[in-house]
């Protein structure tokens, strides 16, 4: 609760071993039938996979934080995390711009549909001893390591038991649909007056 005089409670490396790959279309369409209409298609598809394994070798319950000292004792943790996920976005819009009654309308409408699904998304839990730990606050931004005789515990597999795996499935979407109409119309007072109307959904 004290920032300027606290000591941190917990600390974790992480390595994260992953590819990712992104991918982007665009496709654009234009038809001009006559001088007063201009037809188009506006659309695009973007994907993005993601293949992700996480190690994390984390430091929990550090004793030195309850009295502000920089030694102590701390639990000992390795996670270990595999996800896979894939989303992609889908949209097209449809509209046109017409000369009608010395005004013009402009009419459009869209469909857009965005997916992303996690089809696994797992952590396994190894937990170890209670170990000896140094907290250092002149590196940057700080380090709570394993200490005296404990320094290689996350070195050591063995001192490691498997105690938990959270497995997970991710699906969800989203899709809109909309639409809108507007019309200008100029105006013989002043300076390229116009009045507007228009409707959105």
């Amino acid at each position: 609760p004290d920032w300027i005089n606290g000591i941190p409670d917990g600390g974790g490396l992480r390595d994260y071993n992953l590819t990712r790959t992104r991918l982007g279309v665009v496709g654009n369409f234009d038809w001009h039938p006559s001088e007063d209409a201009k037809l188009y298609i506006r659309s695009s598809y973007s994907k993005f996979q993601d293949h992700e394994t996480r190690d994390q070798n984390l430091l929990a319950d550090f004793t030195g934080a309850e009295d502000g000292t920089t030694t102590g004792t701390a639990a000992t943790t390795i996670l270990v995390r595999h996800r896979e996920e894939d989303d992609n976005t889908k949209s097209i819009t449809l509209g046109g711009d017409f000369n009608v009654g010395g005004g013009k309308l402009s009419m459009s409408g869209g469909w857009t549909r965005a997916t992303k699904i996690d089809p696994i998304r797992s952590e396994y839990t190894f937990t170890g001893p209670t170990v000896s730990a140094t907290y250092d606050a002149s590196t940057y931004p700080y380090s709570l390591l394993p200490s005296g005789d404990d320094a290689g515990v996350f070195n050591d597999p063995s001192a490691f038991k498997f105690s938990k795996l959270k497995a997970e499935t991710r699906k969800t979407y989203e899709q809109i649909w909309q639409g809108r109409i507007d019309y200008s119309h100029p105006l013989p007072i002043g300076d390229e007056s116009q009045i507007q109307v228009g409707f959105k959904y």
